[in-house]
């Protein structure tokens, strides 16, 4: 696929592509089921964020190497969703050259110019912020917290353990095989690496309780995932301690969100991989909103 991505002066294009819902059948009563997702005014389930950074991979082997997988990054927030099979493709900045370490412009745009992923990648340890750590968190004003009552800015989310099952990359191979093509290669560190999609699996451990009891029955959508190889890459079937923190939380007209950071480290505390992630409860799906106008 990395042949065929075009290059101009400015930035680097990937081939079109059909991502699919590929998470529509284990994910019942979400945004990404067909009939949850019509009631909260969308035409079909939303493509999930990890599936659509799995379209960044071709331009980043192309313009930093295999280097990323160790020391790389990629910070986008999802302003426009897309539905199953519509045609997209991913966008970076043409970075200067000679630099090994550096930041560029990246997103995701439909045919029409419609961005449904916006932010940053980069490689090694650039002088400036990414998209989401740049990103000013308390964008609206402070509100009433029903769903998140109780949960502050600074709690710390206790240590888990966390492994990424080869099936669950596996299945992604299979549900996005045009777009996963680029994965089939010889690789530095063995064919047991995660995609860049998969790996946000086990770094989501520690959020478990925020997807649990009566959370679970209020529908969420993860709105921006920054993942970054420190000392990567995350492999499969293999044991990792993951831990984090709550960084923000808020409420907006249609929301309550809260961003985390969270981390995965081997066993001997080395640093493997990063992730800043934004979770959306959208207030009409919860009964302490139901006599309310959201």
């Amino acid at each position: 696929m990395t042949d065929q991505i075009a290059v101009d002066d400015r930035y680097i294009y990937g081939t079109w592509q059909r991502p699919p819902n590929a998470t529509a059948d284990e994910e019942e009563d979400t945004v990404h089921d067909d009939a949850m997702a019509q009631k909260l005014g969308f035409s079909g389930g939303l493509v999930s964020g990890s599936i659509l950074n799995e379209l960044f991979p071709p331009l980043l082997l192309k313009t930093f190497g295999e280097r990323w997988f160790n020391q790389g990054s990629v910070s986008v927030y999802f302003p426009s969703p897309i539905t199953d099979r519509e045609e997209v493709r991913a966008v970076i900045g043409a970075p200067p050259r000679g630099l090994t370490d550096v930041q560029v412009p990246a997103w995701i745009e439909t045919p029409d110019g419609r961005k449904v992923a916006e932010g940053t990648v980069g490689i090694g340890v650039p002088d400036v912020p990414s998209a989401l750590r740049a990103r000013k968190l308390d964008r609206y004003a402070p509100g009433e917290l029903r769903i998140l009552a109780g949960v502050r800015a600074g709690d710390e989310l206790p240590p888990v353990k966390a492994v990424l099952g080869r099936e669950q990359v596996d299945k992604r191979k299979r549900g996005l095989r045009s777009i996963l093509d680029w994965f089939d290669r010889e690789w530095p560190w063995g064919p047991d690496m995660a995609t860049v999609g998969t790996m946000g699996g086990p770094l989501s451990e520690p959020l478990r309780p925020y997807r649990a009891g009566t959370l679970s029955e209020i529908v969420m959508v993860v709105g921006a995932v920054e993942l970054r190889n420190v000392n990567g890459p995350v492999m499969i079937d293999r044991s990792y301690q993951a831990g984090g923190v709550v960084v923000y939380v808020g409420t907006s007209p249609k929301t309550e969100y809260v961003w985390f950071d969270t981390y995965l480290d081997e066993e001997d505390g080395n640093r493997v991989a990063e992730m800043r992630t934004l979770y959306r409860y959208m207030k009409a799906t919860s009964p302490l909103y139901q006599e309310h106008e959201v």
